[in-house]
């Protein structure tokens, strides 16, 4: 197998499915790859505030745990790996546009935590953001 014919997608797209049928609900989230300059970005804007505290704290590691933090951080996320989305109606808005404010409000949605965790475990799929070629050998 040459793997030059598998490589890394900037984009990938995700296709929610109700939380208790599975059915697919018709609605396809385009998503930022790793390789994404958004979401590369983000990652290492990331890295180096964890660096900048652990500097600070002279180079002790300590984390200090915060829920809210957290949940901050996975929002911004989201948001930031969220490119568009086809299909989408939210509260009588049909069809709900794709903006950054318009997802960070879905997202941040208690009543929808189940299509954030969707999403959020989307992200972790390495194989939604894989290109092949058509010759593979």
């Amino acid at each position: 197998m040459d793997l030059s014919t598998i490589g890394d997608a900037d984009t990938g797209e995700f296709l929610p499915t109700h939380p208790q049928t599975g059915e697919k609900l018709g609605i396809t989230v385009a998503l930022a790859g790793t390789q994404h300059p958004k979401r590369r970005g983000l990652m290492r804007a990331f890295k180096r505030q964890v660096r900048q505290q652990v500097n600070r704290a002279g180079g002790k590691v300590r984390i200090e745990e915060d829920p809210d933090v957290d949940y901050d951080h996975d929002t911004d996320y989201l948001v930031t790996c969220t490119l568009d989305w086809k299909g989408l109606d939210y509260k009588g808005q049909k069809p709900y546009p794709y903006s950054a404010e318009n997802a960070r409000r879905l997202y941040e949605d208690t009543e929808r935590a189940w299509f954030r965790a969707q999403v959020m475990e989307a992200l972790n799929q390495q194989d939604l953001f894989i290109a092949s070629s058509s010759a593979n050998s």
